[in-house]
């Protein structure tokens, strides 16, 4: 529950968590929360916009950027 706009809802693999792009930080970031609810960590951290979270498994998460000035692909682990 915050006042941001969250959009982009995307379930993990194991369904106990949820990634989604926010403007939190005034800026578009990727977060990842326990679906239960619990505090969410913004895991893209970066001036450039981060969005389209999508679980490639169930600990790692892609989404795009353009950080580098064009569209690319990023991803991480995340250890369960």
């Amino acid at each position: 529950d915050h006042p941001a706009a969250d959009t982009a809802p995307a379930v993990s693999p194991r369904g106990d968590r949820i990634a989604f792009v926010s403007l939190r930080d005034e800026n578009l970031e990727v977060y990842v929360m326990p679906v239960a609810g619990g505090t969410a960590v913004n895991v893209s951290r970066h001036a450039g916009y981060d969005f389209s979270p999508a679980w490639r498994d169930a600990e790692t998460l892609t989404w795009v950027s353009d950080r580098a000035g064009r569209y690319d692909v990023f991803s991480l682990h995340l250890p369960s």
